[in-house]
């Protein structure tokens, strides 16, 4: 992996807007008394969504818990029937587990907060060595150069 590299960078933040967007829609499901087979569609896409994506970048734990909401949905979304306080109570649960997985993504590897022996090594000899002077120049006369060569 590349220094500065951050492979769960765009996962996490689709994660986190999923997550988001389930819990409000679980939240909405609630005080609507468990009614609402658009309400309950919707968090089951969510799922659906958060499964594929965490499975894309392997984090399989994550596309576990997605796929049990989607599976704990999946009978209220064919039926109709209103889904109980306690039962979206204990959806929140599983999408606490799901947000504690994601925020142990954001921690960087252990490993990643030392320097490598080999740069340690190499840094002495280029410390010393000519650096390039910087120039800065508008876009336009940069533009007006690269016409005039063109």
């Amino acid at each position: 992996m590349k220094p500065g590299s951050d492979p769960y960078k765009y996962f996490r933040i689709e994660a986190h807007e999923i997550l988001d967007g389930l819990t409000r829609g679980l939240l909405d499901l609630e005080k609507q008394g468990g009614e609402g087979e658009e309400l309950i569609g919707q968090c089951f896409r969510y799922a659906h969504t958060l499964k594929g994506a965490a499975r894309v970048v392997k984090q399989l734990k994550i596309a576990e818990v997605a796929h049990a909401i989607e599976d704990a949905l999946a009978p209220y979304r064919e039926s109709g029937e209103p889904i109980s306080p306690e039962y979206v109570t204990e959806l929140l649960r599983l999408l606490d587990i799901i947000r504690e997985e994601v925020s142990l993504l954001d921690a960087p590897p252990e490993d990643s907060l030392r320097t490598p022996r080999i740069v340690k090594e190499n840094a002495a000899p280029l410390a010393g060595a000519d650096r390039f002077d910087t120039l800065r120049i508008a876009t336009a006369e940069m533009d007006e150069i690269l016409d005039g060569i063109s």
